[in-house]
């Protein structure tokens, strides 16, 4: 059985998109930076919600037993394999016992490592995201050896190692971060102080978790009179609870709520949070839910895209099967190739 051993860490854990749960009252507790997951996975060839490796922080320092294909994507960090420099946001040929470190990572926070056929991860309800309640999570800590689905073995070539040229793009990561938000359900209830939520920094707090972020600043205050019950909130949500924070609910929300939201961060300003430090400064600016809901689609695409071509790549100059007996050959042919996106859109934007 094909194995990746773990020979040095920060906090990690293997974890997915997450589990769609909601309407069970069960938290998402999936990938914090959604985009650099789906992109580690596509790199190679892994479905959008085959679980991976996310640390954070310190770095992580991992040895495969036989070939693997592995990409590492997330935060800026610097990426050596067998002690060579490796580009981040590509496909890499890792030879057995070669030794896959990413040290100084930074700026951001969170790096994703996917490995070609995914790992064998315990699952609830649909996903293996670590989830305190459910009782299901892996963490990944020194020592310990996660188990692979795929052997790998590089087909015969006359170019010598396999050539693979698979790279995605990085998200371009401004000195100034500026999270988009679209009107949230309570929006009128601010009057004149809901224009305190733009233009104006907001550092995050060290409280800050999976759950919420919370941030400091210019506090917009509700109306007096305006009363809430508990009522359903989707990811992202903004909410003012009265003190001296505002929350940004995230991934690890629970998925009720009783404090007032004034707006919904979008998809991607989700992603750009995930990589935020404690002490780091956002501005949050207007959007529109059409125009988020087009960049999403639009990176859907691209992903799906280079996910097809990754498949093409992989298959012609690897021999892939599956490691267990009932495991799903996901490589047995090249993925088709995609032409439009047909996935039902979430219900955040």
């Amino acid at each position: 059985m094909p194995e990746l051993h773990v020979i040095s860490t920060g906090p990690a854990r293997v974890t997915d998109l997450g589990r769609p749960a909601a309407h069970l009252g069960f938290s998402n507790h999936g990938a914090l930076d959604e985009e650099a997951a789906r992109s580690a996975n596509a790199l190679v060839g892994n479905a959008d919600e085959a679980p991976l490796i996310e640390a954070m922080g310190a770095g992580i320092a991992l040895r495969p037993t036989l070939d693997q294909v592995i990409a590492v994507t997330g935060a800026h960090a610097h990426l050596f394999v067998a002690g060579r420099p490796a580009p981040m946001w590509s496909a890499q040929h890792v030879r057995p016992g070669d030794l896959v470190e990413v040290r100084s990572i930074g700026p951001g926070l969170r790096i994703y490592v996917s490995v070609l056929g995914s790992l064998e991860a315990a699952r609830a309800l649909g996903s293996c995201a670590p989830d305190p309640v459910l009782q299901v999570g892996e963490q990944v800590v020194p020592g310990r050896s996660l188990r692979l689905l795929a052997h790998v073995r590089p087909r015969r070539s006359d170019f010598g190692s396999p050539l693979l040229r698979l790279n995605a793009a990085a998200p371009h990561r401004p000195r100034t971060v500026e999270i988009e938000v679209t009107p949230g359900p309570d929006a009128g209830a601010f009057g004149r102080d809901l224009a305190l939520l733009y233009g104006r920094p907001f550092t995050m707090s060290h409280l800050s978790d999976a759950v919420g972020l919370r941030f400091a600043g210019p506090i917009p205050r509700a109306e007096r009179g305006t009363e809430l019950v508990s009522a359903g909130v989707p990811i992202g949500a903004l909410e003012v609870p009265g003190g001296d924070h505002i929350i940004v609910l995230h991934r690890g929300r629970g998925v009720t709520a009783g404090y007032p939201v004034p707006a919904v961060v979008t998809r991607d300003g989700l992603d750009r949070l995930a990589q935020l430090r404690p002490g780091e400064c956002v501005h949050f600016t207007h959007g529109s839910v059409s125009t988020s809901v087009a960049r999403y689609r639009r990176a859907r695409r691209e992903i799906e895209h280079l996910r097809s071509r990754a498949r093409t790549v992989l298959h012609r100059q690897f021999e892939i099967r599956a490691a267990t007996a009932g495991g799903t050959d996901w490589f047995a042919a090249p993925a088709p190739a995609v032409k439009g996106i047909t996935h039902d859109l979430p219900c955040t934007t």
